[in-house]
């Protein structure tokens, strides 16, 4: 009876979350691994049109886009448990499109580069803003052709939030009141600590020499008695 009550609690929590999933989220949770990498990216895709290494895929880019927007409508229709609409026509539908989003993706990363290679600095500047390029794995050789070409780019977008992020120096806070005094109290009681350390030296020389002193006498005395 334990278990079945567990058992209930969790479906009914697994089917809240779905509920909150479905009216929270800009994306139809239905095999949303598949589909938010494709609907996150419909706009930066969207931008490849208007660069000039894309004229020819001008066509297929604006149909690439009509194509999301139809699936992704057809997406929440299923969310919304429309019996009329082929899950299986769906999943297969996201596929094909996630096929065409990892070429275009791989496109700009290959342009990304070429431009680098090429001294292209139009072309790599609109390659970073794309928001097609995993800025982390590149951040390195961005901030490298930036700063050897930075006198010819104008950096705006994200190549500009790159530049000004890798640049910001670390905020370092001041050390408080309370800090400070405990570090001078620490600093006097390292002097002192080493003050009397000094002091118990000196003492204990004192009497090692006070010793010797009076062994040399005593050596000294018995020689005249033995005399």
């Amino acid at each position: 009876m334990k278990k079945l009550i567990i058992i209930i609690l969790i479906t009914l929590q697994l089917f809240a979350q779905d509920i909150i999933n479905s009216s929270d989220s800009k994306n139809p949770f239905i095999y949303s691994a598949l589909g938010d990498k494709i609907y996150n990216n419909i706009t930066n895709i969207e931008k490849l049109q208007f660069m000039l290494e894309y004229e020819s895929d001008k066509n297929k880019i604006k149909k690439y886009i009509k194509d999301v927007k139809e699936t992704k409508e057809i997406g929440f229709k299923i969310q919304n448990e429309d019996k009329t609409i082929d899950k299986g026509a769906y999943l297969k539908a996201l596929r094909k499109l996630s096929s065409i989003n990892d070429y275009y993706v791989n496109k700009i990363n290959d342009n990304l580069i070429s431009s680098i290679k090429s001294q292209d600095n139009i072309l790599f500047l609109n390659s970073v803003n794309s928001g097609l390029i995993d800025i982390s794995k590149n951040k390195k050789s961005i901030i490298k052709y930036y700063n050897a070409h930075k006198d010819d780019i104008n950096a705006t977008g994200i190549l500009k939030n790159t530049i000004d992020q890798y640049n910001k120096k670390p905020v370092r806070k001041g050390l408080t009141k309370a800090q400070l005094e405990k570090i001078e109290i620490d600093r006097i009681r390292k002097k002192d600590k080493a003050h009397q350390e000094a002091i118990e030296r000196s003492l204990e020389e004192e009497v090692i020499r006070k010793k010797i002193e009076i062994r040399k006498i005593q050596k000294q005395e018995l020689g005249i008695e033995t005399k």
